[in-house]
């Protein structure tokens, strides 16, 4: 297995110091029946999730840190004993973390609240809401049922109205969001259209994107995932950084260093032997053709991001006060 990262390779300006770090890690899909065929079942999904967990409980993987972010699709059919699991494996962990409901969590069903009862119930009430860690505040929206046919104006005015709230709550500090399904295209749009083949590939209703840009003279970043691949786009000042997750290929999670100045971002592969290139949803043989874009030439750079966008600094808005 890959030895321990010890310090990872952040670039510190003079003085700057670290004031904590955090874990995100997302799209771990963990599931206790594989009804869906190849690659959306993920194969091996549960045993990088293990890995992981087990590592982090070690702490032999990444540096101290002092929550975790899973930013959404804990599991992959929403069943009770999916998250009993997963709940499990994070608790042993014995470090807190927060969680971002998906659109595997439940059913796609934004605001559902039959089919958000498991999640609800096994992780918590934990959809909407806020908290500040260390002077940096951090926002969490459910976007789960954005493109859907299902998805209702009343779901889509509480997330935007708890969006609102929340932004407006942090009007002296630092902001960073995290939601499930990016808000603006992590491709060439013509491109992710076809290579993630289904119309969630960004948030479909514009208030959330026009929200956060409200807001952004002091939101410095938006956290992802759902896309099953990695990288970064800088829009109007605020820096949108999409981590594939683990059990699709790359096999991504980010480590998130803040200093009073910035977010410092380095996203780490999971060891090569727990690699399964077949999980691959924007590539061959699940598609005709491995993707590209006009800024990702090759397809392994389409899946993992560019050098720059593996490790990216991004300057928080306001000073960080304690």
């Amino acid at each position: 297995m890959q030895k321990p990262l010890g310090q990872p390779d952040e670039t510190l300006a003079a003085g700057e110091e670290i004031v904590f770090r955090f874990l995100q890690i997302n799209d771990t899909h963990y599931q206790t029946d594989a009804l869906q065929p190849p690659p959306l079942n993920f194969q091996g999904s549960n045993r990088r999730a293990e890995w992981l967990c087990e590592a982090l409980r070690r702490g032999d993987f990444i540096p101290p840190v002092d929550f975790l972010l899973h930013v959404g699709d804990l599991v992959n059919t929403a069943y009770e004993s999916e998250f009993a699991a997963i709940k499990h494996l994070l608790d042993r962990t014995g470090i807190p973390y927060h969680t971002t409901v998906g659109n595997h969590d439940n059913h796609n069903l934004e605001g559902d609240s039959e089919k958000e009862a498991p999640y609800r119930q096994i992780i918590g009430d934990q959809f909407h809401y806020t908290f500040t860690h260390k002077g940096l505040g951090f926002v969490v929206a459910n976007n789960s049922g954005s493109a859907t046919p299902e998805l209702t104006a009343q779901a889509i005015d509480d997330r935007e109205r708890h969006l609102r709230s929340h932004l407006e709550s942090h009007v002296d500090r630092p902001v960073i969001i995290a939601c499930h399904i990016p808000v603006v295209p992590m491709r060439e749009e013509a491109v992710l259209k076809s290579s993630f083949d289904i119309p969630t590939y960004k948030v479909a209703e514009p208030g959330m994107l026009n929200i956060i840009e409200e807001h952004r003279d002091h939101v410095s970043a938006v956290l992802g995932g759902h896309l099953h691949l990695s990288g970064l786009v800088r829009q109007n000042g605020i820096n949108h950084i999409d981590v594939s997750g683990t059990a699709g290929y790359p096999h991504d999670i980010a480590l998130h260093t803040v200093t009073r100045e910035a977010l410092i971002t380095k996203l780490i592969a999971l060891p090569d032997e727990l690699h399964d290139p077949s999980t691959n949803i924007h590539g061959k043989p699940f598609q005709d053709k491995n993707f590209t874009d006009s800024n990702h030439l090759d397809h392994s750079t389409y899946l993992r991001g560019h050098v720059d966008e593996r490790t990216v600094r991004t300057a928080l808005k306001l000073p960080l006060r304690a």
